[in-house]
């Protein structure tokens, strides 16, 4: 969400050479480059959940997102061509089960209302696809904060990287999806079944130290 404001910034406190070469990363083994500073991306997919969420089940729930990303950029003076490699995009996938709410809740109320820590994502593998090998980023597991909002409900996830990064990061996802679509396939015959999700306005996949 950071990059509005830190790419002007930029442009007006560090000259282009400087920004070209700061984040250069770090060769691994078998010809793979492993990156390293701040990397923002625009991640957006769809999700699935199994059984259908409808008016009247109160789950347990199993949520399965499938995504990708793209205009990734550099920041803090990062550059997405590290070692000769360049980050072109990547595909994510992540499980999470929305457990039966106390007291149990009927429809899409235990997906949209779960606050923080009511759901745990195990760790989740970026596969970065580059014009070359680039290490895959293993981000560690997260609890789910589910924020309900208009027109959006914003799903995030934050934790630390676990391995396939340079130096010592975190991470942040932010995914927007349209509430009343979601409330309108609740209440739905065949209910919420599959929905998907968006870049939130974009930075919404941030690795690196600064985050």
């Amino acid at each position: 969400m950071r990059r509005k404001l830190i790419m002007a910034a930029m442009a007006v406190m560090l000259p282009i050479g400087f920004l070209a070469t700061i984040g250069t990363g770090v060769a691994s083994a078998k010809g793979s480059t492993t990156f390293d500073g701040n990397i923002s991306c625009n991640l957006q997919g769809s999700v699935s959940v199994k059984p259908a969420i409808t008016s009247t089940s109160v789950g347990p729930y199993t949520v399965k997102a499938k995504l990708t990303n793209n205009k990734c950029i550099g920041l803090d003076g990062t550059s997405t061509t590290q070692n000769g490699e360049t980050i072109i995009s990547s595909t994510e996938a992540l499980t999470f089960t929305v457990p039966v709410s106390s007291p149990p809740t009927a429809g899409c109320s235990a997906l949209l209302t779960g606050g923080a820590g009511s759901f745990t994502v195990p760790s989740i593998t970026v596969k970065w696809k580059g014009t070359s090998k680039i290490t895959s980023t293993v981000l560690g597991s997260s609890g789910v904060t589910i924020t309900p909002g208009s027109p959006d409900s914003i799903i995030s996830l934050g934790g630390s990287v676990t391995s396939g990064w340079s130096s010592p990061a975190t991470y942040q996802i932010s995914l927007g999806t349209n509430t009343a679509a979601l409330a309108a396939a609740c209440v739905s015959k065949k209910g919420l079944s599959k929905f998907t999700v968006d870049d939130n306005g974009g930075d919404n996949l941030e690795i690196g130290p600064a985050f």
